[in-house]
């Protein structure tokens, strides 16, 4: 099993809760086609609420592109013995 680092963890984390968002507004774009009846200021937060955890995700991806990659420690020397 691979390890994942930080940054990996919140990119899969963030893309989770924004696919989370999604179904839960296609949900409700569902209803709406079906005729169901849906309070306006509803749709217009969940909107509102996908758009800024998509942004978020953005800016989350875009700064640990740019963000400079600490090389791994090197490795101990073996012990000499004396």
């Amino acid at each position: 099993m691979g390890t994942v680092d930080f940054g990996a963890m919140k990119m899969k984390l963030m893309g989770s809760i924004t696919a989370i968002s999604a179904i839960a507004l296609l949900r409700i774009f569902m209803k709406l086609e079906e005729g169901a009846p849906m309070n306006r200021y509803t749709l217009i937060w969940m909107t509102i609420i996908h758009g800024t955890l998509m942004l978020s995700a953005l800016v989350l991806a875009i700064s640990d592109r740019i963000s400079p990659r600490t090389p791994s420690a090197p490795a101990a020397p073996p012990p000499t013995g004396r």
